[in-house]
């Protein structure tokens, strides 16, 4: 019994093949699609380590004879990942073949190698996803069902990887009612409907009497300078906040 995404299994036998319902009669199979995957209510099994990575597409990332792609069809072994630690906060993402995938001068591919190209920085994208970023700072992506890299961080480069989690990095998406965050672009502060990426995570610190800085990616903290909202380097009355409960799990 073997994991197939979203809550279900598939039930294998000795000779390697699928239980399966197409047609509402009972066969066996030797695919790993839908009609191979069953729910089995309160069944959990033991965890392997290793992950589905489903772009925003709804396809699986997969190795298929040595050559990295996507599918939206399969769940089997081929679209399962191992990720490992790379040191310096960055992970090997190895394929069932024993490969890594890597970015080689912009070209994805699969390599046994352990070196620069095949170590990927994993960070939050917002709501359960991830952004998965080349050692060029290229995000991988899904636009159209073909894998690709862009130094975007917006929906297409957001990846699902259910069950996994990252060590929280201490940044936080700062959100409004109307699905925007805050950001800090060159300085300037904002607010965006589109990008998760670093330019709009803030880190929260303690700044005494109840209060705390917010401060951006550019070290800067947020301030209120006499009604006009900015950024500075400094640490002082204008840069002090008050974080309070609002409800429904929201802030003012």
């Amino acid at each position: 019994i073997s994991d197939a995404g979203d809550g279900k299994f598939f039930i294998t036998s000795h000779r390697g093949r699928q239980l399966q319902d197409s047609s509402g009669a009972l066969g066996l199979y030797n695919y790993f699609g839908f009609y191979e995957r069953w729910s089995i209510p309160d069944f959990t099994l033991p965890s392997d380590d290793k992950f589905f990575i489903i772009s925003h597409r709804n396809e699986q990332l997969e190795d298929v004879g040595s050559v990295v792609g996507l599918t939206w069809y399969w769940f089997g072994p081929d679209q399962k990942w191992t990720i490992s630690d790379a040191g310096d906060g960055k992970f090997f993402i190895t394929s069932h073949s024993s490969q890594q995938l890597q970015d080689r001068e912009g070209t994805i591919g699969l390599s046994a190698d352990f070196n620069v190209e095949q170590k990927w920085t994993i960070s939050h994208a917002g709501d359960g996803k991830f952004f998965i970023t080349s050692h060029r700072g290229q995000q991988l992506q899904d636009s159209s069902g073909a894998l690709a890299l862009n130094g975007k961080y917006g929906f297409y480069e957001r990846w699902s990887i259910p069950d996994f989690t990252l060590p929280s990095d201490d940044k936080f998406f700062i959100i409004s009612h109307r699905d925007e965050r805050l950001e800090d672009v060159g300085s300037v502060v904002g607010l965006t409907g589109y990008w998760f990426g670093p330019d709009q995570k803030w880190t929260i610190s303690d700044a005494g009497d109840g209060k705390f800085f917010i401060t951006s990616h550019s070290s800067q903290q947020l301030q209120d300078r006499e009604g006009t909202i900015g950024l500075s380097a400094d640490f002082n009355v204008e840069q002090k906040w008050t974080i309070s409960h609002a409800g429904d799990g929201k802030f003012f």
